[in-house]
């Protein structure tokens, strides 16, 4: 987890330095980088949950676990999505043995899992409920994964917060935008 945080801080500490004076004098700049960084803590937004049927190709990327197939034949599957909020990089560290299934992924932030079936899938209830109840179990494993390392991980959130905080005032007293801002503080009152 430390190498999350590492890997955080030099990307904040790196755009801190890259802003522009009118950014970083803005009184918006810190949740700015708190929103692009996303630095809180990650968690599964099962309320936006999104279910997609579709066909796709079965191909040497793709290949579904048993059953018999054959390349370049269409079949159906069942792709359930859930959003991922808070620090995706932190998620994907914590939750890294569950990917060992190659029907569950995470990229862009979305939580993936896709099972194909040689048979349709649409109108078929019964098994639309049951594998959302079977990825509802597997999310359920990766949040109390989650939550095992959560009292630490926020700890290391609020301290990161407090050392952010502390580099854009370094960085604004380097620019001499401290003084700039007091004196048109003033002026304007």
């Amino acid at each position: 987890m430390k190498l999350v945080f590492d890997q955080l801080n030099k990307k904040v500490h790196s755009a801190i330095i890259k802003a522009p004076d009118c950014d970083l004098i803005s009184d918006d700049f810190e949740s700015e980088i708190l929103t692009k960084f996303e630095l809180q803590f990650p968690e599964l937004d099962k309320a936006n949950e999104e279910i997609r049927i579709d066909e796709e190709i079965v191909g040497f990327h793709n290949v579904p676990d048993g059953g018999s197939f054959i390349f370049g034949q269409k079949m159906p599957y069942i792709e359930i999505n859930v959003p991922v909020k808070g620090c995706c990089l932190l998620f994907k560290v914590l939750s890294h043995d569950f990917y060992k299934d190659n029907k569950l992924d995470f990229c862009y932030g979305i939580l993936s899992y896709r099972e194909f079936r040689r048979i349709p899938i649409e109108g078929d209830d019964a098994y639309i409920t049951s594998v959302q109840q079977k990825v509802w179990q597997l999310y359920d494993n990766i949040s109390d994964t989650l939550g095992k390392f959560k009292p630490e991980a926020e700890a290391l959130f609020s301290g990161f917060i407090t050392q952010m905080r502390k580099a854009i005032s370094d960085e604004k007293e380097k620019r001499g935008l401290q003084n700039q801002l007091t004196e048109t503080k003033r002026s304007l009152a």
